[in-house]
């Protein structure tokens, strides 16, 4: 290598690539003993990022926008349908199934057809350089020089400052592992925040009481931030129709026998993610003389069900709470208090599939409700 200048050192198992000031991309398939030069199809403006994807290389240019190579960088084609004109890439960050590319003026574009078109997201109103992006499936960590760090949650269009406990908001690198976020400020260190400090997760109910009977189904509502999976005993007599998901969703627990002893059953699992605090949670079957009664569905009432909007909901037990739930586990509607009636319109919702939770002293119950306008 004759020119000891470099500006970007990127690599994987097989090659090196390294950007040297005014010499171009330069490649090294013997662990850096020997360099080729390999700017076939690239700008004259010098790369400023680099990623390497799969069998794959993204490369970022300070003014040209994004090239793709597919042959360890013998040649490199343009990838910036969707990008600015003149893009100024910044830093590029990979997802599980989504490329994030950040731009000198502060701008986010997003693909999830590796790099075949890009998609902007929302403008966190800040103009400043974008220094490193994080994936925490579904959710999306940006650092921006000068402004700090800033959060877009899935389903969201806001981005929210994460900045508590940074001595200053001049980030100059930003990265992740399984637990934690990491930010270099200049002249002051790096500096650590556990994800567990901004996710939660929870289990609704966290006590699921099935019938005694087989074949008996009911759904767990998982409230979660980011991915999630179940854990625990394996029991011969229940069946959860999923133990992975990613954000807020919903688990269908089925009975594959009944119990056969007067007393009930229990199975213990815990909801659990590196990067929010695990969850513990009961799956409970009644024994046949169990005194909880049999058919909770007799003891309450939803009309009209389907229902275009309106909503009259009666319980003949004494309920200290209700709650509705979206097909995706998010709490749309909560009341409290001591209740027997209570009327609602979910008009205002889109149609689908919601689940009630209605709650009292020892029980809980979760109905079904479709919304059909």
């Amino acid at each position: 290598m004759e020119n000891p200048y470099i500006s970007v050192l990127a690599g994987n198992d097989t090659i090196l690539l390294a950007e040297t000031r005014g010499g171009g991309l330069l490649r090294s398939t013997d662990g850096g003993h020997n360099w080729v030069s390999v700017n076939s199809g690239l700008p004259s403006e010098p790369v400023t990022v680099m990623l390497f994807r799969g069998s794959g290389i993204f490369a970022g240019t300070n003014g040209s926008g994004l090239f793709y190579s597919a042959d360890h960088g013998d040649t490199w084609v343009s990838c910036n349908n969707g990008l600015p004109a003149a893009a100024k890439i910044t830093t590029l960050s990979p997802g599980d199934t989504r490329i994030l590319a950040g731009m000198d003026d502060g701008e986010l574009f997003t693909s999830d057809n590796n790099g075949n078109f890009w998609s902007p997201l929302p403008q966190n109103l800040t103009t400043s350089p974008a220094v490193g992006g994080v994936f925490c499936e579904p959710n999306l960590f940006e650092a921006f020089s000068g402004t700090g760090i800033f959060l877009l949650k899935a389903g969201t269009n806001e981005w929210v400052p994460e900045n508590l406990g940074l001595s200053d908001s001049t980030i100059s690198v930003f990265t992740q592992n399984n637990l934690n976020l990491f930010a270099g400020i200049a002249g002051s260190g790096v500096w650590k925040r556990p994800y567990t400090d901004i996710f939660s997760m929870a289990v609704i109910p966290d006590t699921l009481v099935m019938k005694q009977q087989q074949g008996y189904a009911d759904t767990l509502i998982i409230q979660s931030d980011v991915s999630w999976s179940i854990e625990g005993q394996t029991v011969s007599w229940l069946f959860l129709d999923k133990t992975k998901g990613r954000g807020s969703d919903h688990v269908v627990i089925s009975t594959l026998s009944a119990n056969a002893g007067n007393s009930a059953r229990f199975a213990t699992f815990l909801l659990t993610s590196g990067k929010a605090a695990t969850v513990p949670f009961i799956i409970e079957q009644l024994g046949k003389t169990d005194g909880v009664p049999d058919g909770m569905n007799g003891f309450f009432s939803v009309y009209p069900n389907p229902t275009q909007g309106p909503l009259l909901i009666r319980s003949s037990l004494v309920a200290n709470g209700m709650a509705l739930f979206n097909s995706a586990g998010r709490m749309i509607r909560q009341e409290q208090g001591e209740l027997h009636e209570i009327a609602m319109d979910i008009s205002g919702e889109p149609d689908g599939i919601y689940y009630l939770r209605i709650a009292g002293e020892g029980w809980s119950h979760v109905l079904k409700v479709v919304l059909i306008k």
